[in-house]
């Protein structure tokens, strides 16, 4: 987890972003696209999901302390006067890469192996998991 402001994660976001207004140099603690997890410190992610529309939780992730938010560019609320705001033309991209960057970009470690074809494949997997522990 990093300790980094607003305005690097709008850095971030930039070439998605639409539009955005409010104070960027504030410290971001957490992100979540959940309300029921926002804490204070938290940049907050709305997304449109099948059942529920992040969006509608807005005005609540601002009283429980969230520093900032990244909603859909058609979005139409209206954010309390200095609270700062993103809007992105993709949620979804947006909120991967919030992600990734909060965690240290994980991914950047790993390795990663297919194996592919119709049968022997559980097999194949289970020798080079053995071979990848024995190296």
């Amino acid at each position: 987890m990093t300790d980094l402001s607003l305005a690097d994660y709008a850095r971030v976001l930039k070439p998605w972003t639409v539009s955005g207004s409010g104070d960027f140099s504030i410290g971001v603690k957490a992100v979540a696209n959940d309300s029921r997890r926002v804490v204070p410190g938290t940049l907050f992610c709305a997304i449109r999901g099948s059942r529920t529309d992040g969006h509608q939780f807005l005005d609540e992730v601002v009283k429980k302390g969230a520093v900032g938010a990244v909603i859909a560019a058609d979005s139409s609320w209206s954010a309390p006067e200095g609270f700062p705001v993103l809007k992105v033309t993709d949620s979804y991209r947006a909120w991967a890469l919030l992600c990734e960057t909060f965690y240290c970009k994980p991914a950047d470690g790993m390795d990663v192996y297919a194996v592919t074809g119709t049968n022997g494949k559980t097999t194949v997997a289970f020798l080079l998991r053995r071979i990848f522990r024995a190296a």
